[in-house]
Order: structure tokens, then sequence, then C-alpha cells
């Protein structure tokens, strides 16, 4: 089974949404920290969580899209 039924698909997305965006803040600050090249900016954390609010959304209507009208959450 793809997703366990204990957790909620609201709750699934939230958590990945959170392990996403500190990912995302532990990539520029190794950026910065790592590379004698590179610089991690504030502006890519925010065009990350852009992104990942982008990415739940949309996630969210194809979700609800295939209940309403397929009548199972895959395939």
């Amino acid at each position: 089974m793809l997703l366990n039924t204990s957790y909620s698909l609201k709750k699934v997305v939230t958590i990945v949404a959170i392990f996403l965006f500190i990912y995302g803040i532990v990539v520029e600050v190794l950026q910065t920290e790592l590379t004698k090249n590179r610089v991690g900016e504030f502006e890519d954390v925010i065009a990350n969580v852009l992104g990942i609010i982008f990415g739940a959304v949309t996630f969210r209507y194809i979700i609800n899209w295939k209940l309403k009208y397929n009548k199972g959450l895959f395939f």
C-alpha cells in the first residue's frame, strides 16, 4: 500500500512540505559554507517556499479531481 491509512493526506503533505523547507535551507547553508564560488541567498529560500506551496496546491487539486471523477485515488 502506498500510503498508510492512519495518516491523513493533509498530514502527509504537511510533513513533506516541512521536510522540503528544511532541506532547501540546508542546501543554501551548505552552498555558502562548502563552496568558494557559490553563495546561498534568501531569495532562493523564498523561491523554494513558493515552489512548495505551488506543488502542494497542485497536488491537492489533482487528488480532488481524481477522487471526484475517477472514484479512486490511484489509477
